[in-house]
């Protein structure tokens, strides 16, 4: 966990990451947000604009802290940001500024990512606590349950996270659902928000049945890894193809996960987890941007939090 006590970046870096941010906010902002609301009722009476706000959260979020309370002490403490809203009135207007924040990376997504070859969707766990707790766990009980996680081979209580990227590597759609929903339920509703012609999956997304739907609703050729017991085989080329770009996929989960904190997410309310999980998708197209502007691959993001 980044507690402030155990952060030791120069408080520099971290102000010059702050303003690098926030300049590509006001951009945004004055695009996205429509004008009733940029010229609201008492928007005088603010301590600090949306964008400071949204700038600190997902600041928040690069740096790693996954505690609301520590990032508010760090930011009040370092930051010296004049008029800071107290932690609970912080809360309340991130809150508010949710639906901001997720058309914010919707423009960003449009503007930015350009005509990918083909699109990547797989799922990865979400635990909710640990594994020996999975049996009388009630955090997000409405929403979570017990799965299983084929890679570590091993039951966990939590949610799971199906997610659509790009060839370049922005996170272009993604469904939350519970842990024991299997992929092919939540196939088609992932690749209908943002449909491509060719979508490479694993072997999990194997069936004939949302093969052809996907072909004839969206026009989308579904590739997907075979099994060693299909009848009917893929082509080796084709096959070596799926297996080597999923790779990409594979490595984003690693590094949202480890960076990004993506399976720490602390908050109690549904709309609460879907607010940390915006502002770590958000964080991710900037750096995910920022990459490929500095003309390196955008799925090696990790060194443009600092550079």
């Amino acid at each position: 966990m980044q507690e402030h006590f155990h952060f030791n970046r120069p408080l520099k870096q971290v102000q010059r990451l702050f303003n690098r941010i926030l300049k590509e906010f006001n951009d945004s902002y004055k695009i996205v947000v429509p004008i009733q609301l940029r010229q609201r009722r008492n928007l005088h009476l603010q301590k600090q604009e949306d964008t400071v706000l949204i700038t600190i959260f997902i600041l928040g979020k690069m740096l790693g802290f996954n505690s609301e309370r520590m990032w508010h002490k760090f930011v009040c403490t370092n930051l010296i940001i004049e008029q800071f809203p107290e932690r609970s009135r912080y809360h309340r207007r991130c809150k508010q500024l949710l639906q901001i924040i997720k058309l914010i990376r919707m423009r960003m997504l449009r503007h930015f990512a350009k005509e990918s070859p083909y699109h990547i969707i797989d799922s990865m766990p979400v635990p909710l606590c640990h594994p020996v707790r999975k049996y009388r766990a009630k955090r997000l009980i409405d929403i979570a349950d017990i799965g299983y996680c084929a890679s570590k081979q091993e039951r966990y209580y939590g949610l799971k996270g199906s997610f659509q990227i790009t060839a370049e590597g922005y996170i272009a759609s993604y469904v939350i659902s519970k842990a024991s929903i299997h992929d092919i339920r939540v196939a088609e509703e992932l690749i209908e928000q943002y449909p491509h012609p060719f979508v490479l999956a694993d072997k999990g997304y194997v069936s004939d049945d949302l093969r052809i739907r996907l072909k004839k609703q969206y026009h989308v050729n579904l590739l997907v890894e075979p099994r060693k017991n299909q009848k009917i085989k893929s082509s080796k080329s084709l096959t070596s193809i799926i297996c080597s770009k999923r790779k990409q996929i594979e490595t984003l989960f690693s590094n949202l996960v480890d960076t990004l904190k993506l399976n720490r997410n602390r908050a109690e309310p549904p709309w609460g987890f879907e607010l940390n999980l915006e502002g770590i998708l958000l964080a991710h197209t900037f750096l995910v941007l920022w990459s490929i502007l500095n003309g390196n691959s955008g799925h090696r993001w990790k060194e443009q939090i600092f550079n």
